[in-house]
């Protein structure tokens, strides 16, 4: 078997155990660091991607030299009068083993994956031409005024050009050297003056720290390491500390959080279609609800220099206990909550809080897992042992795995969108119209028609 073949497949399986090191790493630092800055986030996370592209090439590069350096046997075809040499194939004793006999399909697995992932970046490439020169051509100059100005009071000196197309669906980014902001046609009717400047922030922000290029390296990463799914989840974790770094560049120049919010909400409900190589204002739909709350939210104090020295070096430390003695996972005791006797009574009596509590499990299992979405609105309704979600019967696996434990016979839940929460309450309280309203919630201002 080639030298190559072996140290891939090894190194792929190895793989597998360093990515979840480092997800789990990465993990935990977060959790250690709650408070910690967008930014901050972003750099720990792109630093675990990167970290573990450098560990996967290191780990194929020793594979590959402790194999080079095998003694090489020569392979020899008995008859019952001679013994002839054939060539000389065989490297170590691992090499008449039967796990090895399936590293030739791993290693043509792998280059297999990796072919597709590059026909995949380079259409990808090839998508964000055509959108820079078919359909986009230059906005008023008033508009190119108010970018200049935009640029200037955010400090980002790079050399912009704004485009209107009529293929984008979203405002994105594209070009690392020349960069290009290229807006929709319909969102210079759809938004408001205001509300545009805001998303210009939000692109020339992008455009400031450089994101296009890092987002172009990040997926030479998921290229190279297509098959690792710990890969995606550091890096779905990149993408969406990133939007938050350009959303905090952006609040930090604007008065009005509301406006901005309504913003990304109105550009949601445009249909999906750019290209993964663009730096989209948007970003990962999945992510657009917990921006949105975000922006809405008062600012955590920032994390002291003690508390990230403190954070990194228990990480350290316990990433190096687990590689030398790796201790089986452990789960704290709980503590036992003790309940007065007055809210015992209470509870066994209010028939409600009792049914909420199965409406309330199950919202949150699916808005957790991504199946419905608070920004664009649903309806998620239980009859019996069947699930409907806006209006559809789910599949029997999908409905036992969400309506395990529930134990209530009829729920119906109600999320309105973003946009109908502003125009039902126009004068609740900012964190109020990012609270999603359900059936059994009151209205948060009163009004009829909730």
């Amino acid at each position: 078997m080639a030298i190559w073949i072996h140290s891939l497949s090894w190194t792929l399986i190895y793989g597998l155990g360093q990515g979840c090191v480092v997800y789990g790493l990465l993990r935990l630092a977060l959790r250690l660091t709650p408070a910690a800055s967008a930014a901050y986030r972003y750099a720990l996370s792109l630093s675990g991607l990167f970290g573990l592209l450098v560990w996967f090439a290191a780990t194929w590069a020793q594979q590959y030299a402790a194999l080079a350096n095998l003694p090489v046997t020569e392979v020899y075809i008995f008859s019952a009068f001679t013994a002839s040499p054939v060539g000389q194939a065989a490297h170590g004793p691992a090499q008449s083993s039967i796990f090895t006999a399936w590293f030739p399909w791993l290693a043509g697995f792998y280059v297999a994956g990796v072919s597709i992932m590059l026909v995949r970046l380079l259409a990808g490439l090839g998508q964000v031409v055509r959108l820079r020169t078919a359909g986009a051509t230059p906005p008023d100059a008033a508009l190119i005024r108010s970018l200049h100005k935009l640029a200037e009071s955010i400090g980002c000196s790079a050399p912009v050009r704004l485009l209107v197309s009529v293929r984008a669906h979203t405002p994105m980014v594209i070009g690392c050297i020349k960069p290009v902001i290229l807006l929709p046609a319909a969102a210079l009717a759809q938004l408001t003056p205001y509300q545009l400047e805001t998303i210009l922030l939000h692109e020339l922000a992008h455009i400031k720290r450089h994101d296009y290029l890092m987002n172009l390296l990040q997926t030479i990463a998921e290229t190279l390491m297509f098959f690792n799914p710990f890969v995606w989840l550091i890096s779905a974790q990149v993408r969406a500390e990133r939007e938050m770094c350009c959303d905090d560049i952006a609040l930090a120049h604007i008065a009005e959080p509301l406006s901005y919010a309504a913003a990304l909400a109105a550009l949601a409900a445009q249909p999906a279609g750019y290209s993964p190589m663009a730096i989209a204002a948007t970003g990962q739909y999945n992510h657009l609800y917990n921006r949105i709350q975000r922006i809405m939210e008062p600012k955590k104090s920032p994390l002291s220099y003690s508390r990230k020295i403190a954070a990194v070096a228990l990480t350290a430390a316990i990433g190096a206990a687990t590689a030398i003695l790796m201790p089986g996972c452990i789960q704290p005791a709980q503590a036992t909550q003790c309940v007065p006797p007055e809210a015992a009574a209470a509870q066994a009596t209010d028939s409600a809080t009792a049914a909420l509590t199965d409406e309330t499990r199950l919202m949150r299992s699916l808005v957790d897992d991504g199946v419905v979405d608070q920004v664009k609105g649903f309806i998620v309704e239980k009859n019996l042992e069947k699930l409907y979600i806006n209006g559809r019967l789910q599949p029997t696996d999908i409905t036992e795995k969400y309506l395990k434990n529930i134990t209530d016979k009829y729920i119906r839940i109600q999320v309105h969108s973003f946009s109908e929460r502003l125009q039902m309450h126009p004068d609740a309280s900012l964190l109020q119209l990012i609270l999603p309203v359900t059936s059994s919630s009151p209205c948060v201002d009163k009004k009829p028609g909730c």
